[in-house]
């Protein structure tokens, strides 16, 4: 009950445009993140957490470069190139 309440908080003072990134749970503002989030974490049955180097190291093999990671509230999403594209 408190996490929807904090969120829904931070989606109020957000609509006055104050900045709402010091309140917890800031990010879950819009019912639909937090929707998608719950049954993510809560609806998948099998479930495997990777660290940002286990992440950085599969993309290095799979050809990407310049591998970056968001640093705001989705830290799990990383950005990376494929300089040499080829026929094959």
């Amino acid at each position: 009950m408190i996490f929807l309440f904090l969120a829904a908080s931070a989606s109020k003072v957000s609509r006055s445009r104050v900045p709402v990134d010091s309140i917890p749970l800031s990010g879950y503002r819009s019912f639909y993140t937090m929707r998608t989030d719950a049954f993510d974490r809560f609806a998948t049955r099998l479930e495997k957490r990777f660290t940002n180097e286990q992440i950085r190291a599969m993309l290095a093999a799979a050809g990407l470069e310049q591998i970056h990671f968001n640093e705001q509230d989705s830290y799990w999403c990383a950005i990376g190139y494929r300089t040499k594209i080829g026929m094959q």
